[in-house]
């Protein structure tokens, strides 16, 4: 069944390659290497077919048979790029692979001999692997997590039930831009949720994948490589690639389009610029963050290279602005146009109390934006964000260091100073208008990663920066020490965790080689190898704690089965399974507190934490018990869901039960508990189905 999933992601993603040639050999666009041409012509070929999928739901075709048909269509349609990728890849993938526009060539003091640097590149290789062999696992297990559940996969679902794309009232998020969503809602039609993790995971190996490519098109292959280790070893991209979320896809596309941007700055390129603008749109139609992160920084750019550099004339720059403006919302524009249909704001729920929008109001929008603010109550407070970073769990401790040490340098290769401004222009924008989720703040994380290898390897070239390197990553890895235990315990504790202690023995002692042989030259470097080791066992020790703590290898490995996995690990499963199986086909159910619908295969409604709730509309507009009942059975309600601890939760962070008065709180309780008007007939882990009398 895992295999399945497996050969299906392989075909979709030949579909998309194929169909992301297609596309970008008619735009006259070409790369510099067959590493450049997979990763994006599959990343614009991805992108083309979820806004194919938007087509076949808006036309009201979301049939299994409609989604095969359509990829048999598309592959007829690409079979000379397939015939053409096959025959290359030998011979592409065997070559010399020498890299184009280099502007660095030296190796770090301790890495001067041949022996050295093939243990440093296979000690790299090895990271990346024993990572991927990880995060695979946690790929193939059943999709979990609470946005994942509500709409991530939740939304799609509903989408096919109804077999088109709907306006789902009380569910803001489904107004999203939802781009990789479509790439879900093709995965559930073909086989299920296991496929559209996949597809989230390969979306960040594409991340990976790009960020070696900026490397080594602009310094060399190790700093290529070691920037692709670092973050692909930040814990936070190891656990967001067991999931079914959209922020790798929001990584990869912002990724690319400020890969494009770069190259246009320095070649002036048609190409690069079409390039930069197309992953502009696509990263703003998976994520409305984007618009702040990727569209408007890369806009601002744009004006002040025309106009301080290139010393253009004003109205020639506004010119350069629009167009990229043009390509990027056009690109976006599918989602601006679905909105403005739907709901009648193209940027749902954004801007409501100009732009309006359906099933909205004032008090929803307010609670939205105090929801995804910054939660710091004076400036001041961004100070502090860098230290909170550098001691999550999340991230781990190896970027803070580099900040202060960056003083000591007065040059530096030219992407690099591009880098940093837009890492640091990144991080205020985060730091000062989002509620400084994690999440939001990864697509920065591929640029820095390419600075942080970077200063890697200009320190590793003097005694004294080695030893100002060590001293920092001591200091990072003593605010790090509570996640010194993960290596002791989690790996030990539990049986399943045995199996990957061989790899990180592994890769253990390739390290230990390279420092040995690195101090018989006397040099602190081995000092620093040593150092961004234990950083990287640490961050590796943390995604592979995920394993053994939820037993996700057994399920991965079919040795135990779905409904026993969720039942203990997803709390609600047991109600839902209940449902699917007890209640009879026509049973609709109203779902209070709880919102992850994905795993219910009755009919339903729920509103989301953010909507107008409906128990609370329906109970403060009735007088007694019976009304309320009459209302429900009005809206063909049989049956309720309530989830007892989710009630709780989002009465208190979001006011989700803001009754009338006290008599409507009453009239409430008196209706659920009195059992004039319900039956409980299930009741589990703080989970209770009524049946309606």
């Amino acid at each position: 069944m895992k295999l399945t999933q497996i050969v299906l992601l392989l075909f979709m993603g030949l579909v998309g390659y194929g169909l992301g040639r297609k596309i970008w050999r008619l735009l006259g666009v070409g790369f510099n290497s067959f590493l450049e041409e997979i990763v994006f012509s599959l990343s614009l070929g991805w992108g083309a077919l979820a806004y194919l999928v938007l087509g076949l739901g808006v036309g009201r075709l979301l049939y299994r048979g409609v989604a095969y048909g359509l990829l048999a269509l598309l592959t007829l349609i690409v079979l000379p790029e397939i015939k053409a990728f096959i025959g290359a890849i030998g011979k592409r993938l065997t070559g010399s692979g020498r890299q184009t526009g280099s502007l660095e060539t030296g190796k770090p003091a301790c890495l001067d001999s041949t022996k050295i640097n093939r243990l440093f590149f296979f000690s790299l290789w090895l990271l990346l692997a024993t990572t991927l062999v990880t995060v695979l696992i946690g790929a193939l297990t059943p999709p979990l997590n609470y946005d994942t559940l509500s709409y991530h996969l939740g939304v799609p679902k509903e989408y096919i039930r109804y077999h088109k794309i709907v306006y789902l009232p009380h569910q803001v998020y489904s107004n999203f831009p939802f781009t990789l969503e479509m790439l879900y809602l093709l995965s559930l039609l073909l086989k299920g949720g296991i496929l559209a993790k996949l597809v989230h995971l390969s979306f960040g190996l594409l991340t990976v994948a790009t960020i070696y490519i900026f490397g080594r098109r602009y310094f060399n292959s190790r700093i290529a490589l070691l920037a692709s280790a670092i973050f692909f070893n930040i814990p936070l991209t190891g656990f967001l690639s067991t999931t079914a979320y959209i922020d790798l896809g929001a990584a990869l596309y912002t990724s690319l389009a400020l890969l494009g941007f770069v190259n246009w700055f320095y070649s002036r390129k048609r190409e690069d610029f079409l390039i930069s603008a197309i992953f502009t749109g696509l990263a703003m139609g998976t994520k409305y963050p984007a618009i702040l992160f990727s569209f408007l920084p890369l806009l601002l750019g744009i004006i002040l290279k025309t106009s301080l550099i290139d010393k253009v004339r004003w109205p020639v720059s506004l010119k350069k602005a629009l167009i990229f403006s043009l390509v990027a919302i056009g690109t976006v524009s599918p989602w601006l146009i679905k909105n403005f249909i739907y709901t009648g704001n193209p940027i749902y729920p954004l801007f409501y109390n100009f732009l309006g929008g359906r099933g909205w109001n004032a008090f929803n929008a307010a609670r939205f934006m105090a929801q995804h603010s910054a939660p710091f109550p004076h400036w001041w407070g961004i100070f502090t964000v860098p230290l909170a970073i550098s001691k999550s769990k999340d991230i781990g401790p190896l970027f803070i260091i580099f900040v202060p040490l960056l003083v000591f340098f007065k040059q530096f290769a030219k992407p690099i100073k591009l880098l940093l401004i837009y890492g640091g222009v990144y991080f205020l924008l985060w730091a000062f208008f989002t509620q400084r989720d994690y999440r939001f703040l990864l697509p920065a994380f591929p640029a820095i990663s390419l600075v942080v290898a970077y200063l890697m390897k200009r320190f590793g070239t003097g005694k004294g920066y080695s030893l100002l390197l060590t001293a920092g990553l001591g200091f990072a890895l003593a605010l790090d020490y509570q996640r010194f235990h993960l290596f002791g315990l989690q790996l030990l504790k539990f049986r399943e965790g045995l199996f990957l202690i061989p790899l990180a023995l592994g890769l253990s002692t390739f390290i230990v080689f390279i420092v040995i042989n690195c101090a018989k030259r006397r040099s602190l470097s081995p000092l620093l190898v040593s150092g961004l080791a234990l950083v990287f066992l640490l961050n590796l020790a943390t995604v592979m704690g995920m394993v053994p703590e939820y037993g996700l290898l057994k399920v991965a490995l079919n040795r135990e089965s779905q409904e026993a996995f969720l039942s203990r690990t997803f709390y609600a499963y047991d109600a839902f399974r209940f449902a699917n199986e007890k209640l009879p086909s026509s049973a609709k159910l109203l779902l209070i507190g709880e919102n992850q619908g994905y795993y219910l295969d009755r009919d339903f409604v729920a509103n989301s934490p953010l909507d107008d709730n409906i128990i609370v509309g329906i109970v403060n507009s009735s007088r007694n018990g019976e009304e309320i009942k009459n209302k429900l059975k009005d809206m063909g309600i049989t049956y309720i869901l309530y989830n007892a601890s989710e009630v709780k939760r989002v009465s208190r962070d979001y006011d989700s039960f803001n009754w009338a008065d006290e008599k409507a709180r009453k009239r409430f309780l008196r209706f659920f508990f009195s059992g004039e008007y319900l039956k409980l007939i299930f009741s589990r882990n703080g989970v209770f189905i009524y049946k309606i009398l």
